[in-house]
């Protein structure tokens, strides 16, 4: 995953300066070129959001039972999306388009992963923890969360542990449910419910070394590094309805859902050449050689910063079943995004203690 990070911010820097020239023009392109990217990733992102901060959790029967009753379990699931770094492509400025970026002999090893993302898919994971209480009269609350330290992991790699700086999710969140008819003889259960959840994404690569570029024929030879920080802060709201029969020790169950979220993003691309060595002509067209493209739109008088809000609505039909050994619960889930048109897949393993469990206990 690092080494296919690499590549495509390499992509990035070379499209970059392989023709700037420190024209002010070509700059202005760069920018916007880089913008219109960074507007396509956030775009493309936001239509898994409903996933992302929703799924994952096996829903399962579609009543718990009555107070007391509990249901806790962990989830891990991927979520199929095709083509995740198609915003590359977006990339058009001088005589650098996405044509052209494949024919270059330097970037032969990141287009090949770019192209192999043409064709296939790349799994994005989900892990949740969830809790959920039987009330009285059909009610029950519960909760949700889940973290993934994924830059703990990618900095035991040697290479890895220069240039990422963090990456972490993590999420929270609440909901609530009513059943409306209880399982008995041939009729199954259904039930409603409602809840939100926060979710937050924040990578950050940084000081990626691309060795040395040209500038022009004085100026062959300049160090650079490159720099990608992006930070998602999502809310989601959804309504669901659920089914659910047992067979025995095997429930098959289905559940309809609508979600609506709101993606606010703030992305970073941060480019940064050594102009120690360059001539003075250099200095005095490049700068401190420091360029950085976002989509940061505005800052107020505490330093927080505005980026990009997108609101998402989507409609989520899943199925399942779930295996059922006294208390003990294993369920297997398919989704499928009717706007997002993406897929996604869950196993759970969970527990679930209802009234009749501690009767039993009881005798």
């Amino acid at each position: 995953m690092y080494k296919v990070a690499y590549s495509i911010v390499v992509v990035f820097f070379i499209a970059f300066t392989s023709h700037a020239s420190g024209n002010q023009v070509l700059i202005d392109m760069f920018q916007k070129s880089f913008n219109d990217s960074i507007n396509t990733y956030i775009n493309e992102y936001s239509l898994i959001t409903g996933f992302y901060t929703t799924g994952g959790d096996v829903k399962g029967a579609a009543s718990i039972g009555n107070f007391p009753s509990f249901r806790v379990g962990a989830t891990a699931g991927i979520i199929f999306m095709n083509n995740p770094v198609n915003f590359i492509k977006k990339i058009h400025f001088s005589k650098t388009d996405w044509n052209s970026l494949q024919n270059e002999s330097s970037l032969s090893e990141a287009a090949k992963y770019l192209n192999w993302f043409d064709q296939y898919f790349l799994p994005l994971p989900v892990n949740v923890y969830n809790f959920e209480i039987g009330l009285f009269n059909g009610f029950s609350i519960g909760g949700r969360f889940h973290v993934l330290p994924a830059g703990a992991f990618a900095r035991t790699n040697e290479d890895a542990k220069k240039n990422i700086y963090e990456i972490l999710t993590w999420g929270l969140g609440a909901n609530f449910s009513y059943t409306i008819l209880k399982e008995y003889n041939y009729f199954p259960s259904i039930s409603v419910g409602a809840g939100v959840n926060y979710s937050d994404v924040f990578i950050w690569l940084d000081n990626m070394s691309v060795g040395n570029v040209y500038l022009d024929s004085t100026n062959p030879d300049i160090p650079a590094t490159i720099g990608f920080k992006t930070h998602h802060y999502t809310t989601s709201f959804f309504f669901d309805f659920s089914i659910s029969k047992s067979i025995k020790f095997f429930q098959p169950f289905a559940s309809m859902k609508f979600v609506q979220t709101v993606n606010h993003n703030i992305t970073k691309i941060n480019v940064n050449l050594d102009m120690s060595k360059a001539t003075s002509s250099a200095q005095t067209l490049y700068g401190d050689g420091k360029f950085t493209a976002s989509n940061v739109v505005s800052t107020d008088d505490y330093g927080n910063e505005t980026g990009s809000i997108v609101p998402v609505s989507d409609f989520v039909l899943s199925a399942g079943f779930e295996f059922i050994i006294t208390i003990f619960r294993f369920g297997f889930e398919s989704s499928v995004g009717l706007v997002s048109q993406k897929g996604m897949l869950t196993l759970s393993m969970r527990f679930q203690v209802e009234k009749a469990d501690f009767e039993k206990l009881k005798k």
